[in-house]
C-alpha cells in the first residue's frame, strides 16, 4: 500500500476531485485490471482511449483516477480526480515509486539502435555473467528478473512493467539490469524516471515510420536520442553515419567505439568456418593481447561485441571474462545456427527489415557459398515499403529466394507476399513463392546442396505465427528436426 499524496509527489498535478491521502493497493492502466482501491492511469493508446473507462473504475471503487482531461463519473463516488499533462510520464514515475524506485539499486544499462539491440544485450549479460555478475534482461527476447526468461509484449514493456521487473531482480539478487530501448518505448515515456548508468547507439536504418508507429525518419531519430539525456555515460558507434548527429544530441559523457581513432576498435577481423559452423575472430589490442572469438558470423556482430566490450569496460570486467562471455554468448533467433545436415550451414536470423536482412546475406556472402538461399517474408499491418524494400534485397543478395508468409497479422497473406514481390522483381533474382511457412522450410531443404548457405529469416526467436489476432505453434527450429527425421 502506498498514499496517493506519495506517488503523485513528483508530478506537476492539479487535484480536481477527492482527497490525495488515498491508500494505493496497485497501479493500473488497462480497464479490465480495475480493482478496489486501485489507481487507474487513463492512457490513450492505439485502439481505445482509458478516459472512457472514468464511470467504471468509479463502479469498480478505485481510490483515484490520474486524467489528461477532465471525465464524468457520479456526484457521489469518493474516487479522486488527478489532473496531469501526460498521463504516460505520470505511470512510469508513480509506477516506479510504487515499487520502490529499483532502478536505483541496480547498474542500468539500456541500448538502442535500429538493429542489433538483442544480440548486444546478450553479449553485455553473457560476460556480466562470466565475470560473476547476476544481470537481469528485458527486451525482445522477453523478461529475466534473474532466474529464467518469461515472455514479453513489447521490446520495451510498459514502464509499469519494467517498474516491476526491476523489482524483482533486486529481489532476486541482480546487481545490473540491460535494457532493449526501442525508439517506440522511448517515444511513449516506458523508460521515463530511470537514470542509466550507460547507454548504448549501435545504429540508424530506415524502418519504423507509418502507421502506430513515427509519422517520420526525423522522429525516429529524435526518439532513440532520448535515451542519451537520462544516462551518465553514452557509448556510440563512430562506423554508423548518423553517430556524430546523436552524440550532438546527448546530454551525457560520450564515448564513441570501432571507427579508426576510437577509444575501441577491432583489428585483424577473421572469418572462422568449422563445418557447418560458421564464426569470426578479432583482436582489440587496446584492451588485451589474445584474439577473441565470437560462434556469430558478420562483421556486424564485431560491432555488437565491440559495443558490449566498451560497456564492460566501463564496469570494470576484467578481459578475461570478457573473452569467456563472447566465446560462449547464445543469442535465439539472432544468427543461430539450426544446421540439421552437416553438409551446409542454416541460419535462423530476426531480420525483419531490409537493412537487417542486407546484413545478414552481405555477411554470409562472405564465406563464398555455393548458393545462398533466403526464405523470408514479411509481416502484416507494417509499412509497405518494408515488403518491397525486403524483396528488392533478397533478389538483388541471395542466389534464390523462397517468398513465404511472416506474421500475417489481420492482412491477406497473399496480398503480402504480391507486394514482396513488387519488390523482388526490380531484380534479375531468382525466386520461388510457397504461402505456407512449412512447406516453404520443406522445400527449401530439398533443394539446398553441399556447400550452400541457408537462410530463415524473419520469425528468429519467436516460437508461433500471427494470424487475425490469434498466436499458432510454429517454431522453426522444431520444424527443421521433424522434416530432417532429427538427424
Amino acid at each position: 500500500m502506498e498514499e496517493l499524496s506519495r506517488l503523485i509527489a513528483g508530478l506537476p498535478y492539479e487535484r480536481l476531485r477527492g482527497s490525495i491521502h488515498r491508500q494505493i493497493r496497485n497501479i493500473v492502466y488497462h480497464s479490465d485490471r480495475i480493482t478496489k482501491d486501485c489507481l487507474f492511469i487513463c492512457i490513450r493508446g492505439t485502439q481505445t482511449d482509458g478516459h472512457r473507462f472514468a464511470a467504471l473504475a468509479a463502479a469498480k471503487q478505485a481510490a483515484a483516477i490520474l486524467v489528461e482531461d477532465i471525465c464524468e463519473y457520479p456526484e457521489e463516488s469518493p474516487m479522486t480526480m488527478i489532473k496531469v499533462p501526460d498521463t504516460r510520464e505520470a505511470l512510469a514515475l508513480t509506477s516506479h515509486c510504487f515499487f520502490g524506485y529499483p532502478a536505483r539499486r541496480l547498474k542500468m544499462i539500456g541500448i538502442t539502435g535500429t538493429k542489433g539491440k538483442t544480440t548486444t544485450a546478450r553479449m553485455i549479460r553473457d560476460i556480466l555473467a562470466a565475470a560473476g555478475i547476476r544481470a537481469g534482461y528485458i527486451g525482445t527476447l522477453g523478461i529475466d528478473c534473474g532466474y529464467g526468461m518469461t515472455e514479453g509484449t513489447h521490446t520495451t514493456p510498459e514502464s509499469y512493467v519494467i517498474a516491476e521487473a526491476l523489482a524483482q531482480m533486486v529481489q532476486g539478487g541482480c546487481e545490473a539490469a540491460v535494457v532493449e530501448a526501442s525508439s517506440i518505448g522511448l517515444k511513449m515515456q516506458r523508460l521515463c524516471g530511470m537514470v542509466f548508468h550507460i547507454g548504448v547507439y549501435l545504429n540508424f536504418g530506415n524502418d519504423h515510420v507509418g502507421t502506430g508507429e513515427h509519422k517520420d525518419a526525423g522522429e525516429y531519430f529524435r526518439s532513440k536520442a532520448k535515451l542519451f539525456r537520462q544516462c551518465r555515460i553514452g557509448i556510440f558507434n563512430a562506423d554508423d553515419r548518423t553517430c556524430g548527429a546523436m552524440v550532438s544530441l546527448a546530454g551525457c559523457e560520450t564515448v564513441s567505439f570501432f571507427g579508426d581513432g576510437q577509444e575501441l576498435c577491432a583489428s585483424r577481423i577473421q572469418r572462422e568456418c568449422a563445418g557447418a559452423r560458421l564464426g569470426v575472430s578479432f583482436a582489440v589490442p587496446e584492451l588485451m593481447r589474445e584474439r577473441i572469438y565470437l560462434p556469430l558470423a558478420g562483421r556486424f556482430n564485431v560491432e555488437n561485441a565491440l559495443a558490449a566490450i566498451a560497456v564492460c569496460k566501463k564496469l570494470s570486467i576484467e578481459p578475461a571474462a570478457i573473452r569467456e562471455g563472447l566465446r560462449n554468448v547464445n543469442i535465439p533467433g539472432r544468427m543461430e545456427n539450426a544446421s540439421v545436415c552437416p553438409d551446409y550451414p542454416i541460419y535462423i536470423d530476426y531480420a525483419h527489415n531490409a537493412m537487417a536482412l542486407a546484413g545478414v546475406l552481405q555477411t554470409l556472402r562472405e564465406y563464398c557459398p555455393r548458393r545462398l538461399i533466403c526464405l523470408f517474408g514479411c509481416g502484416g499491418n507494417r509499412s509497405r515499403d518494408r515488403r518491397f524494400e525486403m524483396g528488392e534485397t533478397s533478389g538483388r543478395l541471395a542466389d534464390l529466394s523462397i517468398v513465404t508468409s511472416d506474421n500475417p497479422r489481420y492482412e491477406d497473406p497473399e496480398a503480402i507476399i504480391d507486394d514482396i514481390l513488387t519488390g523482388m522483381h526490380r531484380t534479375a533474382g531468382r525466386y520461388v513463392r510457397i504461402t505456407d511457412r512449412r512447406e516453404a522450410i520443406a522445400y527449401t531443404l530439398k533443394v539446398a546442396r553441399a556447400g550452400d548457405i541457408v537462410l530463415l529469416a524473419g520469425k528468429g526467436h519467436e516460437t508461433y505465427q500471427e494470424i487475425c489476432g490469434k498466436k499458432y505453434p510454429m517454431d522453426e527450429r522444431m520444424i527443421l528436426e521433424e522434416l530432417s527425421g532429427g538427424r
